[in-house]
């Protein structure tokens, strides 16, 4: 009696599995035009950049963690899921591309209005869904 109970709540279990493991495969599947994982920026200048991602905490402060592209160079922010799933309520991506002679590192948060005051600014990307999309998830600079 009792391996009869425990052979029936393994088939239930086994069975939820299953049914998760199918939508999930039938999720990525279908999605999988639509879903893109990783943004590429592009060093396209003569000069050696950091090139960053404005990183935002819960208090609303900001710093720009970055990496330095030689001239030609590409770096990539890759995500395990869908970047399309970041632009909700019309969110937009900030990217920097700062002098690496003024750059303040990634060390610290502070007041979002500083970041042009910490770092000397080459250019500034801030972009939606759209602006990705038609740039096929690349970024170049300048």
């Amino acid at each position: 009696m009792v391996i009869i109970i425990i052979i029936n709540c393994m088939r239930k279990y086994i069975l939820i599995i299953l049914g998760l493991s199918l939508l999930i495969a039938a999720k990525c599947n279908k999605d999988k035009e639509e879903c893109h994982s990783e943004i590429i920026c592009v060093n396209n200048s003569n000069d050696t950049i950091i090139w960053t991602m404005k990183a935002l905490n819960t208090s609303y402060l900001c710093k720009l963690c970055g990496e330095m592209l030689l001239p030609t160079q590409s770096t990539k922010y890759e995500k395990r899921y869908c970047w399309e799933d970041e632009f909700f309520d019309n969110r937009k991506l900030e990217f920097y591309v700062v002098d690496p002679i003024k750059y303040d590192g990634c060390e610290e948060f502070y007041n979002c209005d500083s970041i042009e005051i910490k770092n000397k600014i080459l250019k500034h990307y801030i972009l939606d869904l759209t602006d990705l999309q038609n740039s096929n998830w690349t970024i170049t600079y300048p």
